[in-house]
């Protein structure tokens, strides 16, 4: 029988070679599936910058929401957000992002804005003017339903526009 001592040394040592073992597996898995051409999903990292919640996904970021409780009466979209030492281009606004929004009243677009998602700005009780971008290409259904808008521009780049936008 091993000792008290012997036996608290052998389980380490086990431990270690356990998470070598597993280390070295995944890094056979990672080379081979290079080799055959297959890819790994990358999984969205969220975060919140500027009082908005963002999603990263292909290194592209996505708005998703106010910060719970935030209340932004004129809503800036940024061109890029910088999150982990990166700077990543806001390119769309997500389903339902600002919906029932109760204190915006104006809204511009970033630069890098290609979608706006559905219901991105329904029911907003005090949105009245809304600034697109040139290079915007797909604005949701129901996008600015119900909202109180009395300006809007619509961009040249625009190729699809939803059912019921307003």
């Amino acid at each position: 029988a091993l000792s008290s001592a012997a036996s608290d040394v052998y389980k380490r040592q086990i431990k270690y070679m356990r998470k070598i073992l597993q280390l070295h597996l995944r890094r056979m898995l990672l080379v081979a599936m290079v080799a055959v051409g297959m890819t790994m999903p990358l999984v969205a990292q969220t975060f919140t910058a500027n009082r908005l919640n963002y999603s990263i996904s292909n290194g592209e970021a996505t708005i998703v929401s106010f910060v719970k409780g935030e209340k932004i009466d004129t809503l800036r979209i940024p061109d890029v957000i910088e999150y982990n030492n990166a700077s990543y281009p806001v390119v769309a606004i997500a389903d339902k992002a600002f919906r029932s929004s109760s204190s915006t009243v104006a809204a511009y677009m970033g630069a890098n804005i290609k979608t706006i998602g559905n219901e991105a700005f329904a029911m907003g009780s005090k949105l009245d003017t809304v600034y697109l971008n040139e290079g915007l290409l797909s604005i949701g259904n129901y996008a600015f339903q119900n909202s109180k808008l009395t300006f809007i521009s619509l961009p040249a780049s625009l190729t699809h526009f939803g059912e019921c936008v307003f």
